[in-house]
């Protein structure tokens, strides 16, 4: 949600002065301001090499079709909306500057397991980071969490629900060695 100059300032004059709405402003449009998207690099069957395929952001999606027991890569295709000239993060208590960076952590709240975490650098502009893990090997329905935390900024945080359908596992490729 974009917010202007004039809406904070009417919300606010009543209980600050237009300095202090000033420097709120500021910071409000410093926030880090990240479109996501997210797709899956593996397996398939049917398939010689390695593809990737789009996810669902959304719960009403289709689930992510994928093998029992196999290794996949989440991929998450992080862009910087509100780009700044400004690396540093507001915090003004703290002693030293600091750049606002992420935690990405992947997991699993049916079976309390932790798959894959993993801690990026600012997004300046744009960039791609990947999760590496395994699928359950029990087939059906499975819901995988990933959680996109700020480690400067409190309420930036996300969470997305990414549902899979878990085929059995695909049939090992022999090779003749005679």
């Amino acid at each position: 949600m974009q917010c202007t100059y004039k809406q904070l300032a009417s919300i606010l004059t009543p209980e600050l002065d237009e300095g202090q709405v000033d420097q709120i402003y500021k910071v409000i449009r410093e926030l880090p301001d990240l479109k996501l998207e997210f797709f899956v690099r593996g397996c398939w069957e049917g398939e010689e090499e390695d593809k990737d395929r789009k996810i669902s952001r959304n719960d009403k999606g289709p689930p992510t079709v994928l093998h029992a027991d196999q290794e996949y890569t989440l991929c998450i295709k992080m862009i910087r909306l509100n780009q700044t000239r400004e690396r540093k993060g507001h915090a003004p208590k703290f002693s030293k500057a600091v750049e606002p960076g992420w935690f990405l952590v992947l997991g699993s709240i049916e079976t309390q397991e932790l798959l894959a975490l993993k801690r990026v650098m600012p997004v300046t502009h744009h960039t791609t980071q990947q999760l590496l893990f395994t699928t359950p090997a029990a087939t059906g329905c499975h819901v995988l969490t990933l959680y996109i935390m700020s480690d400067t900024y409190l309420g930036l945080d996300q969470q997305y629900n990414i549902k899979m359908d878990i085929l059995p596992p695909i049939a090992a490729k022999t090779v003749d060695m005679y």
